[in-house]
């Protein structure tokens, strides 16, 4: 699909948890339905920001590339993960959203602190994020 129609895809979700929400609650218990792609995108601009990088060009530096092109994890098995993280997480603002906005933040910071967490160990695996390859690329 490429930058473009992930970038669109994303845009179309995102405009649906807006128009979707009609308070702060549901809003939250909305974006954790897409928190690992969030998650991904935010930490990978973060860390692209960081280092200098031009946030307009091609990269190929989200998590779930480094596990399939550095590490070697095979794609379906990459995107089962991801699905499954999503599911619970999903679950967990479901719970979360009928119990009240404290907890949909405790599940919210249980979240990002476990993604942040298995970010770091698995990029610490074969090195830093900075001395990753530049030609990284999924050629699908």
């Amino acid at each position: 699909m490429g930058d473009v129609g992930s970038l669109l895809i994303g845009f179309v979700f995102a405009l649906f948890v807006v128009r979707l929400s009609l308070n702060t609650s549901m809003f939250l218990c909305l974006i954790m339905f897409q928190c690992m792609f969030y998650a991904d995108a935010l930490v990978t601009m973060y860390n692209r920001w960081k280092r200098g990088e031009n946030l307009m060009q091609p990269h190929g530096r989200h998590l779930y590339q480094y596990l399939s092109n550095e590490l070697g994890v095979s794609q379906w098995k990459v995107a089962l993960v991801y699905a499954g993280i999503q599911f619970i997480f999903g679950l967990g603002a479901l719970f979360a959203f009928g119990k009240g906005l404290m907890w949909q933040l405790i599940v919210f910071v249980i979240f990002s602190m476990l993604f942040l967490t298995c970010y770091k160990y698995i990029f610490s695996r074969q090195g830093s994020v900075n001395n990753l390859k530049a030609d990284w690329r999924i050629d699908c």
